[in-house]
């Protein structure tokens, strides 16, 4: 069921795919129990790294429950990308990622991200200097092309697979496309198809059935799971389930989901105090109660409190006439 990346085991072919403001040290802990084999840290400037912003040196620590873990870099230097590798893999990665399908408009402006893919040559450069600045498995993450008529992944991946990388992430729509439409599954097969090295896919990976169905019919050593973890870390453990057992496992009942919700609750409120942590676990409070009665009213009064014990309450308040 797990494949290598390097000589680092990925013990199960589910993986957490880096995200924004999502993938922070808090929500991988909540994440690594159900199965997640394989953690992502949010993507993080190898500029800010480099010119120590302390800010952003906080996104890239992790603790040693976490392992193996992927820390994400992005820029377009090669030397300060190298630079910034070197310094990852002295606080501990496991494994270093390279940014290369991000396409938010502040990328564009240091020509990272997904605009790294538009001059091939540059990111050959960064690729050889990342490669050759590190002994840890180095990986890649890329999307199908810009647009439909510059499809650049399968062209990346064999750069990536020459110069010794590890394996190669590829999300199945185009730069211009964001994530709208649906992942091109078909093409990330050709891509895995073409290349030795493990080929992660992502893209619309929101359930152990179609989970089971890409690694069964396409040549993907693994499946990254981005949007379709949010509020929903259960899909790492149905995954699992539905793999060794071809049963479709229950979804969590209720009073699991109230007890994950103050689980993270208070991991964050512990950490980073009552403000930060009301903060960083808004949205997280949101995705969790998405699909269920009285949601858009339980968002409105989440988004207006500030207050520990009444967001606790608020919580149990909402699940009480649900449970009972």
């Amino acid at each position: 069921m797990g494949f290598y990346i390097g000589k680092v085991k990925i013990a199960r072919p589910a993986l957490l795919a880096p995200m924004e403001h999502v993938t922070n040290s808090i929500f991988r802990r909540i994440v690594k129990p159900f199965g997640a084999s394989l953690v992502f840290t949010e993507f993080c400037s190898s500029d800010g790294l480099i010119y120590g912003k302390e800010k952003i040196w906080e996104m890239v620590r992790f603790h040693e429950s976490e392992r193996p873990i992927t820390i994400q870099i992005f820029g377009s230097s090669p030397k300060i990308m190298s630079e910034c590798a070197k310094k990852m893999e002295d606080l501990g990665a496991d494994i270093l990622d390279i940014n290369c399908g991000c396409s938010v408009p502040r990328m564009e402006k240091c020509r990272a991200g997904a605009y790294l893919a538009k001059d091939l040559s540059l990111l050959k450069e960064v690729m050889e200097s990342v490669r050759k600045a590190v002994k840890i498995p180095v990986t890649i993450k890329i999307r199908k092309g810009w647009d439909e008529d510059r499809l650049t992944c399968f062209e990346i991946a064999k750069t990536a697979e020459s110069i010794g990388f590890d394996a190669v992430t590829v999300h199945g729509r185009t730069s211009v496309q964001g994530y709208k439409g649906k992942a091109d599954w078909d093409t990330i097969d050709k891509v895995a198809r073409s290349v030795k090295i493990p080929v992660i896919g992502s893209g619309d990976i929101n359930s152990a059935e179609i989970a089971f169905e890409k690694l069964s019919q396409t040549s993907v050593s693994g499946v990254m799971i981005g949007r379709g973890v949010m509020g929903n870390p259960w899909v790492f453990s149905e995954i699992t389930k539905y793999l060794e057992t071809g049963i479709n496992p229950h979804p969590p009942t209720l009073q699991e989901k109230m007890e994950i919700m103050l689980k993270h609750f208070q991991m964050a409120y512990e950490e980073h105090g009552e403000k930060e942590g009301i903060l960083e676990t808004r949205r997280h409070l949101i995705w969790y109660v998405k699909g269920l009665p009285n949601a858009a009213s339980f968002r409105g009064k989440i988004a207006a409190l500030n207050n520990r014990k009444k967001i606790i309450d608020e919580i149990k308040f909402f699940f009480q006439p649900l449970i009972n």
